[in-house]
């Protein structure tokens, strides 16, 4: 008989963790690591930490400080049992406040590196059960009595005992208020409020529906470098905010909300807004925004609200984008009882984007939508400013000759502008003179013995284009334009480069 000899060769696969591209940016943004980091760098989990019940304590974070926790969580540690001997095992880069059933939480992201020490015990841990709850350890001036919302360390109320008050019977707790700072979160064995939990669940709703303003139906894409955009082109920029994306329309010459599906939004306080839309509002797109006082909730609120369930939002405004608002509404006016009016918004070239967006941006930060352009079935942007650029303004001339050609660098937001100024004098340029100017690809290298050295510098506020041509508008107190005037040389495009003087 002949014997056949085979050989099967098999090893367990372990599906790679998928993580989003958002998050990875987050962290680099956020965090700001010494060397950026990919998705094959790390792992993130997500915890609920805080939400708006009361603790063991009688202590409760209010839905209206929800907010300002998500935004001191950003860059705080991760610790252990508390334990600040100990060095941080990871780090939260992000946090944002959802709501799981009726409950509002304070979900925050955090990550650890792959290749530290322990990574995946601590991953296998959290993973499998073991590490499942957690607590937040911060610092804050005003424990606000639930009672009579007076500091509770000058009342005559208890946390945790009842009081007769108003004719009836009620729980005292009393409110962190007056927020300082998150010093860290940790893995607890078990945490002071009921129903914390470690999760590998990273969309923003519980129940794997994401009500961040990141997923609404508006046609977004994330956007992280501004010079991948049409430096030609104008854009509209508005705040980020998030809410219902809708339709205003006529109907019977009645003014009607939809949503993005055709259905009608049904509901009295919707139809009280309708009848508050001045003529001259053109048909076209908006936003249906939840309010609780001046604080803004959630999409996903909004909707309960309509529905009739237990929601936080206690009025609606309809915001509407520019082009639907047409001329009908003042986008000066900043009230914020106005129910019916404009988003805030700045129609602006690529170069002054980032700055704009710093003016009007939102924690989510802002969209950006080709200018002249409905949002409604256009492809916007998403971006989130992380912080205000330097905008610098700097002459460089070669130290090789005197006077010598230069190289002024502008950089205005994403952006990188460089002109050799030919035989350029500083002293002569301040007092009017004017040069012939080269565009460059890019900064020169420097290389050679002869080191450019720094002969002029200042802040830039803002940068004008058009066309080819450049004016750069100089901070301080000079408020100096420059200008780059596009010119035909030897039959060659060039530019004029002068200084036009001090604006007032």
């Amino acid at each position: 008989m002949a014997v056949s000899l085979a050989r099967v060769s098999a090893q367990l696969a372990e599906p790679g963790e998928r993580v989003p591209a958002e998050l990875i940016d987050l962290i680099n943004r956020n965090v700001d690591p010494p060397t950026t980091l990919g998705a094959d760098d790390v792992y993130i989990r997500a915890m609920y930490v805080v939400s708006d019940q009361v603790n063991s304590f009688g202590g409760r974070f209010p839905r209206d400080e929800h907010e300002r926790l998500a935004s001191l969580l950003v860059d705080s540690p991760v610790m252990v049992g508390h334990r600040r001997d100990k060095l941080p095992v990871g780090r939260t880069f992000h946090a944002t406040s959802v709501m799981r059933g009726d409950v509002q939480w304070v979900k925050s992201y955090f990550y650890w590196l792959k290749s530290a020490e322990g990574s995946e015990n601590l991953r296998d841990n959290i993973d499998g059960g073991i590490y499942k709850e957690c607590s937040v350890a911060f610092t804050y001036c005003l424990p606000e009595c639930s009672v009579c919302n007076k500091d509770i360390r000058e009342c005559e109320h208890e946390p945790l005992r009842e009081y007769r008050h108003d004719g009836t019977i009620v729980s005292c707790w009393y409110n962190y208020r007056q927020l300082e700072r998150v010093l860290e979160t940790s893995l607890v064995y078990r945490g002071a409020l009921r129903d914390t939990s470690v999760s590998r669940d990273l969309k923003s709703g519980a129940d794997g529906a994401d009500d961040s303003p990141e997923t609404a139906d508006r046609h977004l894409a994330t956007i992280v470098n501004l010079t991948d955009l049409d430096p030609s082109a104008d854009y509209l920029v508005v705040p980020r905010y998030d809410g219902i994306p809708i339709l205003i329309g006529v109907r019977d010459k009645t003014v009607v909300v939809t949503r993005r599906d055709g259905s009608v939004v049904d509901h009295p306080e919707v139809a009280r807004l309708c009848g508050e839309v001045p003529p001259g509002v053109h048909t076209g797109h908006g936003l249906l925004v939840g309010y609780r006082g001046k604080e803004r909730c959630s999409g996903r609120q909004v909707e309960s609200f309509l529905a009739g369930a237990e929601s936080p939002v206690r009025r609606l405004v309809l915001t509407l984008y520019p082009e639907t608002a047409g001329t009908a509404l003042s986008c000066s006016d900043k009230s914020v009882q106005r129910s019916v009016r404009v988003i805030p918004y700045r129609v602006v070239c690529r170069g002054d984007l980032h700055r704009k967006a710093l003016e009007i941006m939102t924690r989510d930060g802002v969209e950006i939508w080709p200018a002249g352009r409905s949002p409604a079935g256009t492809r916007g942007y998403h971006y989130r400013p992380s912080a205000p650029e330097v905008y610098r303004l700097e002459y460089t001339i070669t130290q090789d000759r005197r006077p010598g050609d230069g190289v002024i660098t502008v950089r205005h937001g994403g952006d990188v502008t460089c002109f050799e100024i030919v035989r350029l004098d500083v002293e002569r340029l301040m007092k009017g003179g004017r040069f012939v100017a080269r565009r460059l690809a890019g900064p020169p290298s420097e290389t050679g013995e002869a080191s450019p050295c720094t002969v002029a510098s200042g802040q830039v506020s803002g940068v004008d284009a058009e066309g080819d041509g450049m004016a750069v508008l100089t901070g301080g107190k000079t408020r100096e334009r420059f200008i780059f005037r596009p010119v035909l040389l030897g039959g060659r495009r060039q530019y004029l480069f002068y200084r036009q003087g001090a604006q007032s």
